[in-house]
């Protein structure tokens, strides 16, 4: 099975009866961590308050919101606060149990819970570690409705002489509950020269409350006293089978023991039946869980620095051990816990005792009901937000029974394949697939158990699957999102000395990150940049990507090359001859050039020639060149035309000069097209007259200052030097 990168929305409708209990979707266990499967896929939650030395529990009401959660010393509500009486519940906080504890439901009451704890005292004259198995009785009405251990209910004493094991699991009748743990010896009475007994205890929990009297099996396998932190009792989902594992100070010496035992439970009697003995030579069993089927048994060993699957179907010593079949080895010692969860994923601690950060990841199998390696393992599946496991929470079983069929999915993101599949659904007569998806067309169907598609555009889609076996039909549904990062922008080739303007034409949906890698090296995050390439007088390409993604990991991306051209060189030279002058531009080739004399004239050749006919002695000559990359440069230049001389204008008369900056000219024959410019000095334009006659007055707005009339009449160019002069009076 794949390992899936997003499942979303789920929901399915036909003859399976309904979806998995709710009451464990929210775990928090060892240092701060916790697990919210409310959400699709599970999300690890680092709200919790609880430090836990050993086990947990929590559990939610039925729409899977938490009510509290307990490492069996301290009780913590749904704010995260502790309950007004729900501290030191252990009489010693300085030594812990692996099953710690255990938070059941009353049955018949939808506001009582029991909370199991394993409490534990030091005998300071054996120097052994005593455990005590009691219970505590929270009212959810009390605390303003956030719970509170009732009143003369709180470490209510069930058995004095007990292993640190801890279970439970739903009665036959489908309400009850029935409560296991393993018993041991304390004293010198009876069975306990070796500290040591073969009885499992069962309690029965009912409307009617909690039985005084337990149901005692007698299984023949003797539990030795000296325990450590790693007594497991599990029972499997379907409650018909159970394991334990005992640590017991024999093989702690390094003698080899069966410390492992499968057997059969019945839940209608609370009775244990035969059990079957895993030796596997060596000590170190540590975690110990059932598959959602309860076919196979998962177990993890220290020595063995292994995780091992095995057949809880076996019927033999012989044939269990025959059926072992190693899963994953470590090269570290360290111990690995083992718990199921609802999503029917075994979820697995990560065994490195040097390596604090690997306890931030929980590993997992995420078929367990498959065989071998088809189980598929997966190292550091889930990161916990920093935060340590420690060992995993401890449920009913009974709320982590295999879940009715259902679609499971990875669609998410437009272009990636989308995977569908049916957890749990085994070799079903046929199945047909019909992805929602018409525009496709025959792609749209498919009668295989595990399929793909692609769909080619974003959007919602309703996918369904009708499931025939064994003369029944069952129609299975799932609304997926198809979502878009798609990735887009416009960029325009730039020139030297600009900026590149990036316009982001990513189609919106939903919050987006983008990334911008201008192919210099650079990078930006903004929707919509600007960028400045130094390019060093040589045109140059970059090849520009941007990545889109949103929050649940589609991602799109897409290169496209922009140019930054280099600018023309618009330099040039001149010669001079008496009035005449020859320009040339430096650099040939270009598409435009346009040149400015400084008189009023310009040409657009690249070697101009060009004559002076006015009465200046400086002129600022300017080229604007212009590429074909449509890139332009300008250079000006001062040319000191002084030598040019002016012949006395014949048929042109200005007077007075100097003035005030009003002044007449006459012309004795004026053209049709007569025209009069005034420039400055610098060759600006200030004044013109067009469709001049004889007698034109001329009256300008400017400061005291040498100023030049140019004076066209046909094929004649008149030029004279006015001089405006408005002496000490600035009042005009």
């Amino acid at each position: 099975m794949r390992n899936l990168t997003c499942i979303l929305a789920l929901f399915f409708v036909g003859l399976s009866s309904a979806w998995a209990q709710k009451e464990t979707n929210i775990w928090y266990f060892g240092q701060e961590a916790g697990l919210d499967f409310n959400k699709t896929p599970v999300q690890a939650i680092t709200n919790s308050k609880m430090f836990a030395k050993g086990g947990s529990s929590s559990i939610c009401n039925s729409k899977g919101r938490l009510l509290f959660y307990s490492d069996g010393y301290t009780i913590y509500d749904s704010t995260h606060g502790i309950m007004p009486n729900g501290r030191n519940i252990q009489f010693n906080n300085n030594w812990t149990a692996s099953q710690s504890a255990l938070i059941l439901p009353m049955p018949g009451n939808a506001h009582v819970y029991y909370l199991f704890t394993n409490n534990i005292t030091k005998d300071t004259i054996l120097n052994y570690v005593r455990y005590f198995l009691c219970y505590s009785v929270i009212d959810m009405r009390l605390n303003g409705g956030r719970g509170d251990i009732v009143k003369d209910k709180r470490n209510i004493v069930l058995l004095t002489q007990t292993t640190q094991m801890l279970a439970a699991t739903k009665h036959g009748n489908d309400r009850d509950y029935w409560i296991l743990t393993h018993k041991t010896f304390y004293d010198k009475s009876e069975e306990s020269v070796n500290h040591q007994c073969d009885s499992i205890y069962s309690w029965l929990l009912s409307p009617q409350g909690l039985t005084s009297q337990a149901v005692i099996s007698k299984t023949g396998r003797k539990n030795y006293l000296y325990n450590f932190n790693d007594n497991f009792l599990k029972v499997s989902p379907d409650g018909k089978k159970i394991a334990y594992i005992n640590f017991s100070l024999l093989s702690k010496l390094g003698i080899p023991s069966d410390s492992v035992q499968i057997g059969d439970y019945d839940i209608n009697t609370g009775k244990v039946g035969k059990l079957i003995a895993l030796n596997l030579g060596v000590s170190g069993n540590h975690g110990l869980e059932f598959s959602p089927n309860g076919r196979y048994i998962y177990l993890t060993n220290t020595n063995k620095r292994a995780l091992f699957q095995f057949n809880a179907q076996a019927k033999s010593n012989k044939e269990l051990l025959a059926s072992k079949i190693l899963i994953d080895s470590v090269t570290t010692i360290g111990k690995s816990f083992l718990q199921l969860g609802p999503d029917g994923i075994i979820y697995s601690t990560v065994p490195d005792n040097n390596d604090t950060a690997s306890l931030n990841y929980l590993n997992a199998i995420l078929s367990p009901d498959s065989a071998g390696k088809k189980c598929n393992f997966k190292k550091g599946y889930l990161y916990l937000g920093g935060k340590h496991a420690g060992i995993l929470p401890n449920f009913v079983s009974s709320y982590l029974k295999k879940v009715p069929l259902y679609i499971q999915s990875s669609a998410s993101c437009l272009g990636d394949t989308a995977f569908f599949s049916i957890p749990y659904m085994n070799d079903p007569d046929s199945v047909t697939w019909d992805f929602g998806d018409i525009g496709s067309g025959n792609a749209n169907f498919s009668k295989n158990s595990e399929v793909y598609h692609l769909y080619k555009n974003h959007g919602n889609y309703t996918v369904s699957a009708i499931v025939y076996d064994e003369n029944r039909s069952d129609t299975l549904k799932l609304e997926i999102r198809i979502k878009t990062a798609k990735a887009d922008f416009e960029a325009k080739d730039a020139c030297e000395m600009d900026t590149v303007v990036f316009t982001n034409t990513s189609g919106f949906l939903g919050d987006r990150n983008y990334t911008w890698k201008f192919g210099d090296g650079t990078t930006d995050k903004i929707k919509n940049p600007k960028h400045y390439y130094k390019i060093n007088g040589v045109s140059q390409t970059y090849n520009v990507t941007l990545v889109s993604s949103i929050g649940d990991g589609c991602k799109d991306s897409i290169t496209k090359a922009v140019t930054v051209n280099a600018n023309p060189i618009s330099d040039f030279t001149f010669t001079a001859s008496g009035k005449d002058y020859n320009f040339e531009a430096t650099q040939f080739g270009n598409t435009k050039y346009l040149w400015l004399f400084g008189d009023g004239d310009s040409s657009a050749m690249a070697k101009p020639s060009h004559t002076y006919t006015d009465l200046l002695t400086m002129h600022t000559v300017c080229l604007k060149v212009t590429n074909v990359a449509n890139c332009v440069s300008e250079s000006c230049k001062q040319i000191n035309t002084a030598a040019i001389s002016a012949a006395k204008p014949s048929g042109f008369t200005l007077y007075p000069n100097p003035n005030t900056g009003s002044f007449t000219i006459e012309l004795t024959t004026p053209e049709k097209d007569a025209a009069i410019e005034v420039y400055d000095l610098l060759g600006k334009l200030v004044k013109k007259v067009e469709r001049v006659g004889k007698v034109t007055l001329i009256d300008l707005d400017v400061e005291s200052g040498i100023y030049f009339v140019k004076v066209k009449n046909g094929d004649v160019n008149w030029n004279q030097k006015v001089f405006v002069s408005f002496g000490t009076d600035t009042n005009r």
